[in-house]
């Protein structure tokens, strides 16, 4: 009795250790924003998350801000035409994406983290 216990026992720790690792994936968000001529939109991150993924998909450039605590900027960077980069935004509240040219603009944005995402976002805040 003792040892089909003990077997049991091993069983479900097994089971529960490689069920804990297939959880633990990454939570990914994807989506693209469309903005018009002089047009802003703003991403307010409700928990904290580990990076951000934009694709410029035009050739108009984008002017990206990562905001942190009071909307104190932590990166101003312009994105030109099809160019792409990753964000490191842990300690980051915002990010607000801005069109300062006439022409319309298309940014494609992933958000990575390893725990839930929640997030709200404003056009022309």
């Amino acid at each position: 009795m003792n040892v089909v216990l003990r077997r049991t026992l091993q069983l479900m720790l097994t089971a529960a250790v490689l069920i804990t690792a297939g959880c633990s994936a990454t939570t990914t968000i994807k989506s693209d924003l469309a903005l018009e001529g002089h047009e802003s939109a703003r991403l307010d991150l409700h928990q904290k998350t580990e990076a951000i993924d934009l694709v410029n998909s035009r050739s108009v450039p984008i002017r990206i801000r990562v905001l942190g605590k009071r909307d104190r900027v932590v990166s101003n960077m312009l994105l030109n035409g099809h160019d792409q980069v990753r964000l490191d935004i842990l300690d980051a509240r915002a990010v607000e994406f801005i069109n300062e040219t006439d022409e319309p603009a298309l940014v494609c944005w992933t958000l990575h983290s390893h725990d839930r995402i929640a997030y709200t976002l404003a056009l022309n805040p």
